[in-house]
């Protein structure tokens, strides 16, 4: 996980120094490290992946269709209910969506971030089933797909952490990086509509129910504290996953 610096509060952003690759697309840019070494990355935004809703549960269904082979999808499924989930299964057709934890929440909202490296470039139908609950407020999918992710390890490489977070107000948390250059990808999951993004990041999968993804592509060093906040006006849950470049 993700270590979480802050919780409910508000998080000051203009105090922090950030690199060059804050920006998307930022292939190539270069940000110097504690010694002095030039850090690079490779990733890019490629473009939404999903971007779904469905006023109840708990099954949903959907097309999905990746961009180019050995890209790699962040996603995040969402349940809204009264009665927590017990599980989630994500289900498409010569895919392997990798968890990154179990389900969590808090209240009636609940969660759990995903990755998955794209095998094909066909259309497909996504299946997206819980257990446990019916889901009977609403489900919710956000994801963006990046080319440039480390796949070297297999799928479990190409992520060093997640965490989630949530409240009331805008979507925010603040954490510290695990590795250098790692690209930032953050959803939230909102009983209100997201509007904006905080400086530094930049506008991913965006759904007809308010719900919004964002994301950072840097070239910082390990340790460096990113402060994710999108605008929102309610309830809230928040996923972050961290991608390692090549």
């Amino acid at each position: 996980m993700l270590c979480l610096l802050a919780a409910c509060g508000r998080i000051g952003f203009d105090d922090l120094q950030r690199g060059t690759g804050d920006a998307a697309g930022g292939d190539g840019a270069s940000d110097s490290a504690a010694d002095g070494t030039m850090l690079t990355t490779s990733i890019t935004h490629v473009g939404t992946f999903a971007a779904h809703s469905a006023p109840v549960g708990p099954s949903d269904a959907f097309t999905v269709q990746g961009n180019a082979v050995g890209d790699v999808v962040a996603l995040q499924v969402a349940c809204a209910s009264a009665v927590p989930p017990t599980s989630v299964m994500v289900m498409v057709n010569g895919w392997n969506f990798d968890a990154l934890d179990s389900v969590q929440g808090n209240g009636m909202q609940f969660s759990e971030q995903l990755v998955a490296i794209v095998p094909d470039t066909l259309s497909h139908s996504i299946s997206v089933k819980w257990t446990g609950s019916s889901c009977d407020m609403g489900m919710a999918e956000l994801g963006d797909e990046f080319a440039g992710v480390n796949t070297s390890g297999g799928i479990t490489s190409t992520f060093a952490g997640g965490a989630q977070q949530s409240g009331t107000g805008n979507c925010k948390m603040s954490f510290a990086t695990l590795t250098p250059a790692e690209t930032i990808w953050v959803a939230c999951v909102t009983y209100g509509t997201v509007t904006g993004v905080n400086a530094g990041f930049v506008q991913g999968a965006t759904n007809s129910t308010g719900d919004e993804a964002a994301y950072r592509i840097s070239t910082d060093p390990a340790g460096f504290i990113e402060t994710p906040t999108l605008l929102n006006t309610n309830t809230w849950l928040m996923d972050a996953i961290e991608l390692r470049p090549q």
